[in-house]
C-alpha cells in the first residue's frame, strides 16, 4: 500500500502490527486467521514504498508471463471432440 496509496497507511501503527512468523516446520498451509493474532503476517514495520513497488512489479511480471503462456497453450492430447446434440442421440464428432 505504501507504493500504491501511501496516504491510506498509518505509519505510526506499523511497529505494533508486526506479528511473528508461525509457519516454521508446518506441513500444511493455513489462513491468516490461523497464523496471526491481528490479521497481519510478517513485519510491516520494515515495509517501504520501494519494496512495495518491487513486489508489485514482480507480481505483475509473473502473472503476465502466465497469461502469455496460457494464450499459446494447447491441451496435451489435442482438443476434445464436441458432442453432436442435434440428432437427439449423442454422437461424438472429431
Amino acid at each position: 500500500m505504501l507504493a500504491l496509496a501511501p496516504d491510506l497507511v498509518h505509519l505510526d501503527r506499523l511497529a505494533e502490527a508486526d506479528d511473528p512468523d508461525r509457519t516454521a516446520d508446518l506441513v500444511f498451509r493455513y489462513t491468516a486467521a490461523s497464523l496471526s493474532t491481528n490479521g497481519v503476517t510478517g513485519r510491516p514495520s520494515e515495509a517501504t514504498a520501494d519494496l512495495g513497488e518491487e513486489l508489485l512489479d514482480r507480481a505483475v511480471s509473473s502473472i503476465s508471463a502466465l497469461v502469455e503462456r496460457g494464450r499459446k497453450e494447447e491441451p496435451p492430447l489435442g482438443r476434445a471432440s464436441a458432442p453432436n446434440l442435434s440428432t437427439g442421440a449423442i454422437t461424438w464428432t472429431p
